[in-house]
């Protein structure tokens, strides 16, 4: 009977210590937050905010290499920081409200209380301007305080279909908007292609044309030009003030025309390509200077390095495969952001919680990783 007692006892207690093991695991597990559904950084590459789909909002210190969960109710594809400020913002995905903070002090400026679920979103640095997307692709922007339809969603299709609308301000009052791309992107009624809009006067000033299906752009520093590239490897850029195309790039290969049958002539004059870089899908370009620009395919741990009005690939920097970075899939297409002026790029992890930070050299045009998060 004691012995019985005993084995009892014993096998209470074991099954107490896996009890605590598991509750250990997923306790860890939690704290850390899920995949990175965006990244954005400040403009001085003091900070960067995330959002994750575990519902995390996590503000990381890259220079003390610390980090703070803001929230635990975060909307996934809700981070975006105030360029040029200290200033971020993310939405509570049960209230539904976009709370506007100071990395300085931790205070909260302005809560936007909102009626949908931000599918990306952005705040001009002045704080006048808000934009926002909801899951049909509709554009949303602010005329004082009540947001009305900028654009419509393509076709006004149901869901995101695997890709962000991103938004760029140039200036204060200027938005660049670019998503689900289509074969003729004239009709200004849909959010199709790529538009620069006078929030001012809510009308478009120019639209450039020429990618296909899911599209992302973005423009330079300086404010000269807009680069972008699409799910179909059409990679352009133009002159933001003229719209004259500079680049046509298809498949990493400079587009010398196009024949009368409809098949392409490029220039096969370029450096060699990787042996481990399988696809020319384009997910995403930024800026890593004032006149390179990095371009992540889907998927593929290369970021490949363009000059503006260089239409040939100069370099392709290696990431790195362990961990992996977030280029596996479509709607990460904004888990990456940098800041030309500071030569950071900072990427999100595939399929694990974290960050990754890198250093980029002007001079020697290469990359260097310098915290694992």
């Amino acid at each position: 009977m004691l012995r019985k007692k005993k084995n009892i006892i014993f096998l209470l207690f074991l099954l107490l210590i896996i009890l605590l093991a598991i509750g250990s695991i997923i306790t860890h597990k939690h704290a850390y937050g899920g995949n990175v559904m965006i990244t954005s950084l400040s403009s001085d590459a003091h900070y960067a905010i995330t959002t994750d789909d575990k519902d995390y909002a996590i503000l990381w210190d890259l220079q003390k290499h610390t980090k703070k969960i803001l929230s635990r109710d975060a909307d996934a594809y809700s981070a975006y920081w105030i360029k040029n400020t200290p200033y971020y913002l993310w939405q509570n995905w049960k209230t539904k409200q976009v709370f506007i903070q100071n990395a300085d002090n931790g205070k909260t400026l302005k809560i936007l209380h909102l009626k949908f679920i931000v599918f990306g979103e952005a705040m001009s640095s002045d704080l006048k301007y808000y934009a926002a997307s909801d899951k049909h692709w509709n554009i949303l922007t602010n005329t004082n305080d009540d947001l009305k339809f900028l654009a419509r969603g393509y076709n006004n299709s149901p869901g995101f279909y695997n890709k962000l609308i991103n938004f760029t301000f140039l200036d204060n009052d200027k938005l660049l908007t670019s998503g689900f791309g289509d074969y003729d992107a004239t009709d200004l009624k849909n959010s199709v292609g790529i538009d620069l809009w006078n929030l001012q006067t809510r009308k478009s000033i120019r639209r450039f044309l020429g990618n296909q299906v899911q599209t992302f752009a973005t423009i330079s520093p300086d404010g000269n030009y807009v680069a972008a590239g699409d799910q179909n490897s059409i990679q352009l850029a133009w002159n933001l003030k003229t719209g004259e195309k500079v680049t046509d790039i298809f498949t990493r290969e400079p587009l010398l025309k196009i024949t009368k049958s409809g098949s392409a002539i490029t220039d096969h004059d370029i450096i060699s390509t990787p042996k481990d870089l399988y696809s020319d899908t384009i997910l995403s370009i930024k800026y890593i200077d004032n006149d390179h620009y990095l371009v992540f395919n889907n998927p593929s741990h290369y970021a490949i390095l363009y000059q503006t009005l260089n239409p040939k690939p100069l370099k392709y920097l290696d990431l790195g495969d362990n961990p992996v970075p977030a280029t596996y899939d479509l709607e990460r297409d904004q888990s990456m952001d940098t800041s030309p002026s500071a030569h950071i790029l900072v990427m999100a992890k595939n399929e694990q919680p974290g960050i990754m930070v890198y250093h980029y050299n002007p001079k020697t045009q290469t990359l260097t990783k310098i915290w694992d998060a």
